[in-house]
């Protein structure tokens, strides 16, 4: 119950009653107060004001990592950002501090074939997988040179030839590889009017792509291979995809002139390389 007020409302009207101790060496009285004819005998006057503005809390908090043997106390109390008005609420900022937790003793790991994702098997290696989130197990992707199981002569008038030949199989690389084609060949014109390429084909022995070649400029010359697909090919010109076999044909084909050649497997040396894809 509020207190009544006087007609002009500048004073609070109440009764109540002093108490005066019986020794006189207390040295006080004690004022009892209430409205008239209402409740709350024995406490002092009070008018309930308007609501206030709630607090505003910061969202950073001050917080301090004490170390485990640290005897520090933990402790947590508030900073006064900004001073609360009657228009605006105050901003409290939270001081935080408490012990972490003791260091575990040191373990032991053991690496085992079933904790690793992927399929393992002989000489494969431990690598992070391509999201970064684990492990797999790869083939270590290290280049490896081929050769044909035989070098075939090349008989005047044939034109074009393939000389050697070499086939890999599926899942052979488990990994995309590029292909290219190594070695020299002596081409031996029958006349002076021939020119002869030396040139290797993926997969296809008349029409495939030419992934490595020599021209020739002369009936008679050593045609030594460059193992290098024609500027601005396609990325996928000299290259076989994991897992995949191919075929790599290795070639001489007469470009011009009348007359004929001949080739030598004993002065032909071939390969193809295989060159990982990173």
């Amino acid at each position: 119950m509020a207190w009544p007020l006087t007609d002009d409302g500048q004073f609070y009207i109440f009764e109540g009653q002093i108490l005066m101790p019986v020794d006189p060496t207390s040295g006080m009285a004690i004022l009892q107060l209430r409205p008239l004819g209402g409740m709350g005998v024995g406490i002092p006057a009070i008018e309930r004001g308007d609501d206030g503005l709630p607090a505003n809390v910061d969202t950073t908090i001050n917080f301090t990592a004490i170390a485990p043997g640290d005897p520090t106390a933990d402790f947590a109390y508030w900073t006064q950002i900004t001073p609360p008005t009657s228009t605006t609420a105050g901003v409290y900022r939270l001081n935080l501090g408490l012990h972490t937790g003791e260091d575990g003793a040191d373990g032991t790991t053991t690496l085992t074939l079933a904790g690793v994702g992927g399929t393992s098997a002989p000489k494969k290696t431990v690598v992070v997988n391509n999201a970064g989130t684990g492990f797999i197990y790869q083939s270590q992707k290290v280049g490896e040179l081929l050769i044909p199981a035989s070098i075939n002569n090349t008989a005047s008038g044939l034109g074009n030839n393939t000389i050697g030949t070499v086939a890999i199989i599926s899942n052979r690389f488990d990994f995309d590889y590029r292909v290219e084609p190594v070695g020299h060949t002596v081409v031996t014109g029958t006349g002076t009017d021939v020119r002869v390429d030396l040139v290797a084909r993926l997969n296809n022995e008349t029409g495939g792509n030419d992934i490595g070649r020599c021209h020739g400029i002369a009936s008679t010359e050593r045609l030594h291979f460059s193992g290098v697909p024609p500027a601005g090919s396609a990325d996928g010109y000299n290259k076989v995809s994991a897992n995949a076999a191919a075929t790599i044909y290795l070639r001489v084909e007469q470009q011009a002139g009348a007359n004929s050649f001949t080739t030598s497997a004993t002065t032909t040396r071939l390969g193809v390389r295989i060159i990982p894809i990173l």
